[in-house]
């Protein structure tokens, strides 16, 4: 029986427009007119008797029977394209394109990745530090390590870790503010440092909720203390003796054993939501990713197939 296969134009004009929103700017991108990408468009609604863009102020948007082709067709053009490019450029060098949140980039993937390339030195690694949301399929990214999964829930989701907070600061700030030994409640407002991620994710423990945790009514004026939206910026802060911060567990490990920092009590206080290494059903270099994922340190796999 021979394959049946749907206009492969008409495909590309589509994938196109998909991915930038605009006929406009896949026309730009294809070297047409927008007139020829909106008729392909439509050629390829009149085979699947479906609409696949609906307009929203001045963008088009995928419908449902749009977002289910565009999510099975742009990866296929991406492994087709890296395919071209392996028969006109020669084979190139294994590598795996890693996205991640700029403060897991700076304190907890390092030691990673530095144990990836000792056992795998001719697998290339491209990181890429960003915030979320992330196009992973666009972008050609292999793995993106986030927190929570509620933006990525069509990937392949792996849970990593769920850090905690405590108290902690640096050894002369707590000889310069006994307070924070003996009762942290008597600190000045001043002296707190306060991570706020924003409205998107607001799961971080504030002060209010530790003292809640250990039933002491003391609420911190958010607007008198030192304010960072970024967890190791605020270790940092906390580093250089500006005040006492609510520190993530995990990521201050190496301020917390090189003595920058010093915890200032075992007792710790969950983050809202765990972090995640999310992917791509269909992935470019499947070996090699489960390579990547052997080594970081996983809770529990889930495969939101």
């Amino acid at each position: 029986m021979s394959l049946r296969y749907p206009p492969l134009k008409a495909l590309r004009a589509f994938e196109s427009a998909a991915r930038t929103g605009s006929y406009v700017d896949a026309a730009n991108e294809l070297s047409v007119t927008p007139a020829a990408v909106s008729q392909q468009v439509r050629n390829l609604e009149q085979y699947y008797a479906r609409r696949l863009f609906t307009r929203y102020n001045n963008r088009i948007v995928l419908t449902d029977a749009g977002s289910t082709i565009y999510s099975s067709l742009a990866p296929a053009l991406l492994e087709l394209a890296h395919k071209n490019r392996e028969l006109l450029d020669g084979p190139s060098a294994a590598r795996l394109v890693i996205s991640v949140l700029p403060s897991l980039a700076q304190t907890w993937l390092v030691p990673l990745v530095t144990r990836f390339s000792a056992l795998h030195p001719r697998i290339g690694l491209h990181t890429r530090v960003e915030e979320d949301p992330v196009d992973l399929v666009r972008l050609g990214i292999d793995l993106r390590i986030t927190y929570g999964n509620q933006l990525y829930a069509d990937f392949a989701a792996r849970e990593l870790f769920r850090d905690s907070v405590l108290p902690m600061c640096s050894h002369d700030f707590a000889a310069r503010h006994p307070q924070v030994n003996e009762d942290l409640a008597q600190l000045p407002d001043q002296r707190f440092l306060h991570t706020v991620w924003g409205d998107r994710f607001a799961s971080h423990p504030t002060w209010a909720d530790w003292f809640r945790h250990r039933q002491v009514a003391r609420d911190p004026v958010i607007a008198a203390g030192q304010q960072v939206s970024m967890s190791s910026v605020g270790l940092e802060y906390a580093a250089a003796g500006l005040g006492v911060i609510l520190g993530q567990q995990r990521l201050a490990e190496p301020w917390l054993r090189d003595g920058r920092l010093v915890a200032l009590t075992a007792d710790t206080l969950p983050l809202g939501q765990s972090y995640y290494a999310v992917h791509p059903h269909s992935r470019r270099e499947p070996v090699l990713l489960d390579t990547l994922l052997d080594i970081l340190p996983a809770k529990t796999r889930h495969t939101n197939a």
